[in-house]
């Protein structure tokens, strides 16, 4: 057994108790440590929450009996997360009615890689793939991925029944189907040959075994919710069991290349009414990028997208029983560096 592995299961063993309750200021350290910790340190926080996804399912109910905060694609910006718990609702940081059970916190998946943030460093990680050398840069993108994954997972662990994660199309640290934007060789490509090499495969496993106990969809009070719109018709078994199918459906959809009236947009239709959909319950989003404004409207108010190319914004869903009007739900984030 490796070292790592040995240290993880006494590192297991010798916290069984639950996380400490995060603080924001405790938050905040994380945030701005940009050290690449020891594998044991991932894989701790990884399986503290694992169990509690794997409980919980495909299909993920958010209490409707509180609002909700909804976020987008995080892509490995920790501050980002940070700033939306800092946020003021009625006098109180987002964080406080978290941990009062006031606010239910929604994330819509995508916290791995910087994306356009990190196209140099992309670019840089990858001639160090090729020439065979040792990578800063890669070694600072993973640094910020995990540490988000991590901040993300302790959340989960505390709060397992306020706080929820929906996977992203690039939460697939060994992908079937690798992720190519900046680089030929692939950014998925090349985190998993940095950690298959650094970490071994067992590292990998265990975090791709991870990443495939996230659900998928989520439904609450006043919106469903998934990290893109569904495409494709899909049955509550397969959300549930997080097929193949259901994976690339509801992560991988382009909606801004729908025809009205095609078929894309008959099948999400059909999805509307197998999971109450409606413009007064719509269907949020994130995935692909806002071109103008901070959201986008389609299929008259059933999607609402948020995924700015400037900016972090947020969504504050209302509870059940009140319509989601999306002009008011849909806000900036104030204090937000993005």
């Amino acid at each position: 057994m490796a070292d790592w592995m040995k240290s993880v299961i006494c590192l297991l063993a010798l916290t069984s108790m639950a996380w400490a309750q995060p603080t924001l200021a405790g938050l905040r350290r994380m945030a701005v440590d940009n050290a690449l910790q020891k594998p044991a340190y991932y894989l701790k926080a990884a399986a503290k929450a694992r169990p509690i996804f794997l409980k919980q399912g495909g299909l993920v109910e958010v209490p409707g009996d509180v609002p909700t905060i909804i976020l987008p694609d995080l892509h490995a910006q920790r501050a980002y997360l940070v700033t939306a718990l800092s946020q003021k609702i009625e006098g109180k940081t987002a964080l406080d009615l978290l941990q009062q059970g006031k606010l239910n916190v929604l994330c819509l998946g995508d916290a791995m890689h910087s994306e356009q943030r990190g196209q140099t460093r992309w670019m840089q990680a990858e001639r160090d793939y090729l020439e065979g050398r040792k990578s800063p840069s890669l070694e600072a993108e993973i640094a910020e991925s995990l540490g988000l994954m991590v901040m993300i997972f302790e959340l989960k662990s505390s709060y397992p029944g306020r706080f929820f994660f929906v996977r992203g199309n690039h939460e697939d640290v060994d992908p079937q189907q690798p992720y190519f934007k900046f680089t030929r060789v692939g950014e998925s490509n090349l985190v998993r040959a940095w950690i298959s090499k650094t970490w071994g495969e067992p590292f990998l496993h265990e975090w791709a075994a991870t990443e495939g106990s996230l659900p998928l969809m989520a439904s609450g009070g006043s919106f469903v919710g998934s990290h893109a719109p569904p495409e494709r018709e899909l049955t509550l078994e397969t959300i549930k069991n997080r097929t193949a199918l259901a994976f690339r459906t509801l992560c991988w959809s382009d909606n801004t290349q729908w025809v009205a009236g095609g078929p894309q947009e008959k099948a999400f239709l059909s999805n509307c009414q197998r999971f109450q959909v409606t413009a007064r319950r719509p269907w949020v989003c994130g995935h692909r990028k806002v071109t103008e404004g901070l959201f986008r409207d389609q299929v008259g108010g059933k999607i609402i997208q948020i995924n700015p190319i400037e900016g972090w914004v947020m969504i504050v869903a209302p509870p059940k029983g009140r319509p989601f009007e999306s002009r008011k739900a849909v806000r900036a984030l104030s204090g937000a560096g993005g």
